[in-house]
């Protein structure tokens, strides 16, 4: 506890000893900040009109491995969104701008005895701005960007993602907007930003039922068995309801810009968990050692059953970010570094713990003029108390994800394949995809999902996921 206390210390030092430093940095005498970088928009833009996107997947298991898992799934979401703006506010940063935007998302999954659906509409990023030449305001749901690397951000914590297909969805799409109060404040080519969210925001997770859920088909697993069967039937999963509150606020402070040859972000951010795992408080059957959660065991003979439900919270975690990026002749190269409080992971008894955590992606990208594209990027974390019984995770993990490209005819064929393979672990995920387009607002495409590891991996969970996908995405 003392060890963690002076890291704080010495961190909230060191953020303050920074932000003064930057502050007091001269403006260039004409220089403007990009003031909308960090919201994502999404690739359309015209004003005053309704548009919309329709993005559509159909996806067979490749591998028939047992008779619970999905065979096929399907996914369709749409979003509708308008956009409005004073007629100064696009020339002169002066005036207001009104977003206004819905999302429709259906998810089915699909096995040889059953039939899993969840299907929601939702207000998605509706705000309105208003804009001064040296801040703005910004109310309503709002999707924001923090971080600089491809996919995995460790600094874009802002808003929570959707994990409920793990992240067979890029980023941008997994990435929830939420209601907060955003201002910024320019100073020359600097921009302080501070962003206040009334309410806990966590990740959005599936514990049953699907081949992507957290304890995948325990209950279909255990049907029938005794003792044991009727208990894991009976699972339910006991989440608190927080809604806005003081005590519940999430607050954001960041300080971004231009510093000689650098853009940079420096960020600290009071939130809740952002882990991918989710914080199990108590798990209702005790006395229990589990290294798969593909593939459960419970000894009735040994384990304890309380009756309780599976209580999951969501705990605080402070998160302190840094993020570069610049360029070096053709290249692109970027970084970003975070630093957890409390980050979340899962333990062998299937419970959770949180430990202090620090996570860096160092990437570099290119584009060739034949448009071949390439994007490496190196990704460290180390959890400097780690345990024996925390599971799937090390003290120390590297590992590197890639993305590579190449277009043809003028952009109208594009082949690309992009994963993440743990040096530490030797677990991987691989997405080769080939996508056509036959106008400039159709994408028709197809590819694959491969995932795999070790047993006492987190990629091993998903092992028997290995899918092959057709879909399409349109504009209009």
């Amino acid at each position: 506890m003392k060890n963690f206390m002076n890291c704080k210390i010495r961190f909230s030092v060191f953020y303050i000893l920074l932000l003064s430093l930057l502050l007091t940095l001269p403006a260039k005498a004409n220089a403007k900040p990009n003031r909308d970088s960090d919201i994502y928009s999404g690739p359309w833009m015209h004003q005053n009109m309704i548009q919309g996107r329709w993005f559509s997947t159909s996806a067979w298991d490749i591998h028939h491995d047992n008779k619970y898992e999905d065979t096929r799934a399907f996914r369709n979401i749409i979003w509708l969104k308008t956009d409005y703006s004073s007629n100064n506010a696009t020339e002169s940063n002066n005036g207001w701008y009104l977003r206004v935007s819905g999302r429709f998302d259906r998810l089915d999954a699909f096995n040889s005895s059953s039939h899993w659906r969840e299907y929601n509409f939702r207000i998605w990023d509706t705000y309105l701005t208003l804009e001064e030449s040296k801040w703005d305001i910004s109310v309503g749901k709002l999707l924001l960007r923090w971080g600089k690397t491809d996919q995995i951000s460790p600094v874009d914590n802002i808003n929570p993602q959707d994990f409920r297909t793990f992240v067979l969805l890029k980023r941008e799409d997994r990435k929830q907007p939420v209601f907060m109060l955003r201002t910024r404040v320019f100073i020359g080519e600097n921009t302080l930003e501070l962003v206040l969210d009334p309410q806990t925001r966590h990740n959005i997770r599936t514990f049953f039922d699907t081949d992507w859920a957290i304890f995948d088909h325990l209950k279909e697993q255990y049907a029938g068995v005794p003792v044991i069967g009727p208990v894991i039937n009976n699972l339910y999963i006991d989440k608190p309801s927080n809604g806005p509150a003081l005590k519940n606020t999430e607050v954001g402070l960041r300080l971004s810009g231009s510093l000689s040859a650098f853009d940079y972000g420096a960020s600290i951010f009071f939130g809740h968990n952002r882990s991918i795992y989710p914080y199990i408080k108590s798990f209702p059957i005790k006395n229990i050692y589990v290294s798969d959660l593909n593939n459960v065991r419970i000894n009735p003979y040994t384990a304890t059953i309380t009756g309780e439900d599976i209580v999951v919270t969501y705990p605080r975690d402070t998160i302190l970010g840094l993020s570069l990026e610049s360029t070096l002749g053709p290249y692109g190269i970027r970084g970003e570094w975070a630093w957890h409080t409390d980050q979340v992971f899962m333990q062998h008894d299937l419970t959770s713990t949180k430990k202090n955590c620090l996570m860096y992606v160092l990437g570099i990208d290119r584009t060739w003029a034949n448009n071949f594209y390439a994007n490496v990027q190196f990704i460290q974390q180390w959890i400097p108390y780690w345990d024996s019984n925390i599971l799937f995770e090390r003290r120390l993990d590297s590992g590197f994800t890639f993305r590579l490209s190449q277009t043809f005819v003028r952009g109208t064929y594009k082949a690309e394949i992009e994963g993440t393979y743990s040096v530490t672990t030797r677990d991987y995920y691989v997405n080769p995809e080939f996508s056509y387009k036959p106008m400039d607002n159709l994408r028709l495409f197809t590819g694959l999902h491969i995932i795999g590891g070790p047993a006492d991996t987190l990629f091993h969970m998903y092992d028997k996921n290995d899918e092959i996908y057709v879909g399409f995405e349109a504009f209009f």
